[in-house]
């Protein structure tokens, strides 16, 4: 192997559909009169998944199974991160939910904290893409961690956005290739 080839970047990447199994709520900064909680969206209008949300999402959850390779592909402190997971837009209207905040102590609806929030209906189908830089030496490693975020997302193990505990979030991943 001669030098050129021993410092090219490898990329490996990983492909697909993010289909939302249920409403899908990622937290935006407009303004707009009726809705307090509107949704992520992109400069063209479009509902945005951000792909540091769910880089977030991903790293959570590998890290609470034990996966070996978190701080090598996720970074630490000092360690620049080798996995870049890019921002999806699905061109798709928010409807409009009335939700009520809760009194976490006393575990009933807090005294006059009714919102309402903007989400996406079930359905809506975000196409991911997540590359991973690698070398020779992490080769092998990053093609299983790889392996590992593919089987997650098709599981439906990963919830990005808000209020997964209400079933927000809940996807599945498909058509997917690396």
């Amino acid at each position: 192997m001669n030098i050129a080839e021993a410092s090219a970047p490898i990329r490996l990447v990983l492909e697909g559909t993010l289909r939302m199994r249920g409403a899908f709520a990622s937290a935006g900064t407009e303004i707009r009169a009726g809705d307090d909680a509107t949704l992520l969206r992109d400069g063209g209008g479009k509902v945005l998944l951000s792909g540091t949300g769910l880089k977030g999402a991903l790293r959570s959850l590998m890290e609470r199974t034990g996966e070996a390779s978190v701080e090598s592909l996720f970074g630490k402190q000092d360690n620049a991160s080798r996995i870049v997971i890019a921002d999806a837009a699905f061109d798709t209207q928010g409807q409009k939910r009335h939700r009520v905040a809760i009194n976490r102590k006393r575990g009933v609806a807090a005294d006059g904290l009714l919102f309402d929030q903007e989400m996406t209906g079930p359905g809506a189908a975000f196409p991911v893409r997540v590359t991973v830089k690698s070398s020779q030496d992490t080769l092998e490693a990053d093609r299983q961690a790889l392996a590992w975020i593919k089987a997650l997302l098709e599981w439906g193990a990963v919830t990005p956005g808000g209020d997964s505990r209400r079933g927000a979030g809940h996807c599945l991943l498909k058509h997917a290739s690396v």
